[in-house]
């Protein structure tokens, strides 16, 4: 009977501890799957507020930008996002539209104007980017978004979702 015992808890154990190892991962990508979750809420409740208390500065930014650079105050750029897949990222101009006799845009050491300089400096040019955060398209921590035509060089670290 003793012997009997020792071989039931013998197979209890490897039951447990093969149960451990099927159970195990599953918990560890629920758990990452949950801190995901956490990660986006706090995507949503930072931008939104962030965007609540910044929005006077964005006006005045946007105002400023209106006065001294023209039309269109916002930069929209396609870059890819999470798993390559591309989203239009919003950020405020920086540079003016002059073109050369053939149409081609300047240098950007042309282009550029001290508010535009200070603008870059400041990051005050990002701040429309939590507008991408909070629909989703971005997250406040995370690699930057690259051009497209990085994508293929950059297929690893796309897997992660874009931060600002």
């Amino acid at each position: 009977m003793a012997d009997q015992i020792r071989h039931f808890v013998l197979l209890l154990g490897i039951a447990v501890k093969i149960r451990m190892f099927i159970y195990q991962p599953i918990r560890c990508v629920t758990h990452l799957m949950e801190l995901g979750r956490l990660k986006r809420l706090f995507d949503i409740v930072a931008s939104f507020f962030g965007l609540l208390l910044l929005s006077p500065v964005i006006a005045i930014v946007a105002w400023q930008i209106r006065r001294k650079l023209g039309s269109p105050v916002l930069f929209r750029q396609v870059r890819p996002g999470k798993d390559g897949k591309p989203f239009e990222m919003i950020k405020f101009r920086t540079m003016r539209d002059a073109v050369d006799a053939n149409g081609n845009p300047l240098p950007d050491e042309e282009r550029m104007t001290p508010f535009g300089s200070f603008l870059r400096s400041s990051s005050l040019d990002e701040l429309p980017e939590l507008w991408n955060v909070l629909r989703g398209d971005m997250s406040l921590v995370g690699p930057r978004p690259l051009l497209m035509e990085y994508l293929p060089f950059t297929e690893i670290i796309m897997t992660k979702m874009e931060g600002i």
